[in-house]
């Protein structure tokens, strides 16, 4: 059965640590986490990288602030 209950931080450190391991092969990376299908799979990974990838632009933008603030 397809899971649809919210994702776990232990699912996601599985999803990630085997994205970096296998690459984008989603069929595969589901297959380590019951209950969830391949697309939630890959939907999920590209919305963890989404906000990592804001959560960087936010800090670098406040490194950048801070910079013009002691000058």
């Amino acid at each position: 059965s397809v899971k649809k209950s919210d994702w776990n931080e232990d699912e996601d450190r599985k999803l990630l640590e085997a994205q970096r391991r296998v690459g984008n092969k989603w069929s595969e990376i589901a297959r380590l986490l019951p209950g969830r299908a391949e697309n939630a799979v890959k939907n999920r990974y590209n919305s963890l990288i989404t906000k990592k990838l804001a959560q960087r632009t936010a800090n670098i933008a406040a490194r950048v602030s801070r910079r013009h603030l002691l000058t």
